[in-house]
Order: C-alpha cells, then structure tokens, then sequence
C-alpha cells in the first residue's frame, strides 16, 4: 500500500516537527520549546502574550538568561521587552530583570505562581510602569533565592 500524503505530512512534523518550536539564535537545546498546560516543578515557562499566548519558551531551575536580545521567538522576533505572561514551577522561582546582564530592576516571580498578565504586576516599579514587555534578562533560581 503506498503513501498517502497526510500519512506522509504526519511522518515530517512527527519527525522533525519541533525544529520548528526552537527558541531561534542562538540555537537551543530540546528544552526551549512551545510549552503547553503547568510547568513541572523544576521548570519556568515563558510567553509572548497575556494569558499564555503567541510564542512561549521553557527553561528549567539554573537558566541564567542574560541578554534576551539574543534569542528569537518561533516568528524571529526577539525576546528582549516581549514577554507577557509567566508560569512557575513550584521547585523554582524566576527573577526578572528590566535590562540586560541583570541591571535595573528586578522582581521575583514565586514559585508555583501563575502570572497570567505581567501588566498587572508592578513591584520594585514607580508609578503606573509594569513588568509587561520590559524583561531584558532572567534566571531560573532555586525556591530560596530572591532579587537582591
């Protein structure tokens, strides 16, 4: 019995269908992919959009993130000021910083947290600013760790 083409279409994305959830340049490992429902505990997802939509990433406890310029989205956008939503894992916790190589601000994100839209979350901010699409750099801590 021949090929059809969907069966065909099937064996391609099953086969190499998560090239195309890659986090971009630099390249990454298998762990920076689309991820979809609640990290597990030693995990942080990351998404483009308000409550966990567009292109999302996932990095696991002792990602050290320092310049989210070099990294693309599945669009080729760059990370950098772009992330709107976040989903903590309960073993970790996620610190987030305004500018890149951990300057500027920074605010905890806790663990087992779900942060559905970081426009509502303004701490260790002034006035009406807020954490949306103003994250440069990142690091996936263990649950004891803090912003200094």
């Amino acid at each position: 019995m021949g090929t059809t083409l969907a069966q065909t279409y099937y064996q391609a994305v099953d086969k190499a269908g998560s090239i195309s959830y890659h986090c971009g340049n630099p390249p990454c490992s298998s762990n920076y992919t689309n991820p979809m429902g609640s990290p597990n505990a030693n995990k942080a997802f990351f998404f483009e959009n308000s409550n966990y939509g567009g292109a999302s990433a996932e990095f696991g406890k002792g990602a050290n993130i320092p310049d989210l310029t070099r990294y693309n989205t599945t669009s080729g956008a760059k990370w950098n000021d772009r992330i709107s939503s976040v989903k903590v894992g309960s073993g970790v916790r996620v610190l987030i910083y305004e500018h890149i190589n951990y300057g500027g601000r920074c605010m905890t994100l806790s663990s087992g947290r779900d942060y559905p839209s970081l426009g509502s979350q303004n701490a260790n901010l002034s006035g009406s600013e807020n954490w949306n699409d103003r994250i440069s750099s990142f690091k996936v801590t263990g649950p004891d760790q803090s912003c200094p």
